[in-house]
């Protein structure tokens, strides 16, 4: 039961990450002035890193290291 939780809980915040990354990503389309959005985009990008770095043991290890390199790649784009 703890662990299903757990679980939950991790699930719901990168959700909630990945959301805060879809409307920054839409402001930065819309209103490229403000560096709000960009920050926003880049401080989720950073949270999700550090989750999956600390979380190796709720990831299949191929999909962990593919969600990396993906999240690596938006990091550097930006």
């Amino acid at each position: 039961m703890k662990n299903d939780s757990i679980q939950y809980l991790l699930k719901e915040k990168l959700y909630l990450l990945l959301k805060d990354i879809r409307s920054s990503q839409k402001g930065i389309l819309e209103d490229s002035n403000n560096p709000i959005y960009l920050h926003d985009f880049r401080v989720s990008i950073r949270k999700i890193r550090v989750y999956l770095t600390q979380l190796n043991n709720y990831f299949n290890n191929s999909k962990l290291k593919q969600f990396k390199k993906d999240f690596r790649y938006l990091a550097k784009l930006t």
